[in-house]
């Protein structure tokens, strides 16, 4: 909130020691904060005064005091639920949850697929911020969207549209499943967009959550949660894909697709290889058009200078040598065994030459005869301002899928001076000049290779890459343009644009244009 409003919060505890220890100590951090603040147990009733508290924190391993919490949730008071380390789904309906350690915030996020706030007891900074987001969100204000926004809630995609419109003073709701697979648990909660981890019958938990929340526009990231939003009639609906869950779709996701493009109010994609797909597939062509993830242009900046370059290594356990990065994972839809096989290839003329993995699984790949290298450096999850470091310290970045649709990282590496060799795809030739920004290779191990061995043994070829990539990056992939032309989009189909705003559609980029404009 852009100003602290002082709340009246009632604490429902369990009657346990913990649980009472627990609530005196979040009470004393709220008094501290000028809130009023009132404590009861689950066998004292609270209903008939519901609405003498603006906020309910429910506190304890056991379900009694969340159930109450519960039950004040449905009567429109804001809800906080405060997690022990017990299983406790009753809790998952709040409007954000909070614990008091790391550990139980795993815990949470394993059990429960829930990401929760860690509010210490004695640090009432955390838990102050959360209050006041979820506050915010009852109160009504003309000057800003209701925003939901559905999905996969760990995706740094998701994660990535949210907080941009929620920090240009729109209220966002994310809701959706959780990506298992070694990612960690959304940032969301903690930047104050609560999430509401889908359960099922998924149609019922999403009619709950349009309910509650009121939203003036739905954005459904992935198709498949487009196509639930579709099928629970949620308006107006933007429906956005992502890549593969159309190109890999099946038979069923097939058709399942074709009812979310057909019902949505508009379709969004990546690319205008995949937009001009999603045409084919049922979108009408005037509701279709293309919109970037776009780059943080400040964080995704190239190194100054050679020893810059050096000292992010160090820092990063790398060794001061020519370096590739594959970022992309282990999924065989993007080639990892093509990429080794090109390194191996790459080392025996360039023998001090190391390779960096991304991999985004929960355990390390077999890297075979690779396997404790240390020319090869396997990469877990990494931060994402954090992978800024990596791309700066890389002289190639290697991405070379069977199938893509304009990756947010190879525009990422590319604005940090990365040397890219890319699988030969529609979407590279919408912007990016074989040559010129990018070296383009079909997806076999001689081919790409030789264009990392051309990439660290020329320079010259080198830096024009590096320049002409960050070039291009800052004239047709800034964050904040793409995010003016998403917030533009919602104003719109919200009713709240004046007439004649500019739309998703409307740019002077050629990547950006509705997908009637033919593709250069």
């Amino acid at each position: 909130m852009t100003t602290a409003v002082s709340a009246r919060i009632l604490i429902v505890r369990s009657p346990r020691a913990g649980s009472r220890r627990r609530a005196e100590g979040l009470a004393a951090a709220l008094r501290a904060r000028s809130h009023q603040v009132g404590v009861a147990d689950p066998r004292r009733s609270v209903g008939e005064r519901a609405h003498d508290w603006d906020c309910v924190i429910s506190v304890g391993s056991s379900a009694a005091a969340h159930i109450i919490g519960y039950r004040l949730h449905r009567r429109g008071i804001a809800w906080t639920a405060d997690l022990g380390a017990q299983n406790v789904r009753a809790a998952r309906g709040a409007d954000a949850l909070i614990c008091a350690d790391p550990e139980t915030r795993q815990l949470v996020f394993e059990r429960l697929g829930a990401s929760a706030v860690v509010a210490a007891d004695g640090d009432p900074d955390a838990l102050d911020h959360l209050l006041q987001a979820v506050l915010e969100r009852r109160q009504p204000s003309p000057r800003r969207l209701r925003i939901l926004m559905i999905g996969p809630v760990n995706s740094s995609h998701m994660e990535h549209l949210a907080m941009s419109m929620h920090d240009r003073g729109h209220l966002v709701q994310a809701g959706g499943a959780v990506w298992r697979g070694g990612l960690p648990p959304s940032s969301l909660p903690g930047a104050g967009i609560p999430i509401s981890v889908m359960t099922k019958p998924q149609p019922l938990w999403l009619h709950g959550l349009l309910r509650r929340f009121r939203p003036d526009v739905i954005h459904a990231n992935w198709m498949p949660f487009a196509a639930l939003a579709a099928l629970a009639g949620a308006r107006p609906l933007v429906a956005m894909a992502w890549g593969s869950d159309v190109y890999l779709a099946g038979r069923a996701s097939s058709v399942a697709n074709r009812v979310a493009l057909r019902r949505a109010d508009h379709v969004l994609a990546d690319s205008s290889a995949l937009a001009h797909r999603l045409v084919e597939l049922g979108a009408a062509r005037e509701r279709a058009g293309v919109l970037n993830w776009g780059v943080e242009l400040k964080t995704f900046t190239p190194a100054e200078s050679p020893s810059e370059r050096t000292a992010l290594r160090a820092s990063l356990g790398l060794g001061d040598a020519p370096t590739i990065i594959s970022p992309r994972g282990f999924k065989s839809l993007y080639n990892p065994a093509v990429v080794i096989d090109a390194f191996q290839r790459v080392r025996t003329t360039l023998p001090d030459a190391q390779l960096v993995l991304k991999h985004h699984g929960e355990e390390p790949p077999d890297l075979g005869a690779l396997s404790g290298d240390p020319r090869v450096h396997v990469v877990g999850h990494v931060p994402y301002e954090r992978m800024a470091d990596y791309f700066r310290a890389a002289d190639v970045c290697v991405s070379i899928p069977d199938t893509d649709s304009s990756p947010r990282s190879v525009w990422e590496a590319m604005a940090c001076g990365s040397g890219c060799v890319l699988s030969d795809l529609p979407w590279v030739h919408e912007l990016i000049r074989p040559g010129e920004h990018a070296l383009v290779v079909p997806p076999r191990a001689a081919n790409v290779s030789e264009a990392i061995r051309r990439l660290l043994t020329q320079p010259d070829l080198h830096d024009t890459l590096a320049q002409n990539g960050r070039q291009l990056v800052e004239q047709h992939r800034n964050a904040r343009a793409e995010m003016d032309r998403l917030e533009a989009l919602y104003l719109r189909l919200a009713g709240g644009a004046a007439d004649g705003a500019a739309s998703i559609a409307a740019s002077s980029t050629a990547t950006s244009s509705p997908v009637s404009v033919r593709r250069e």
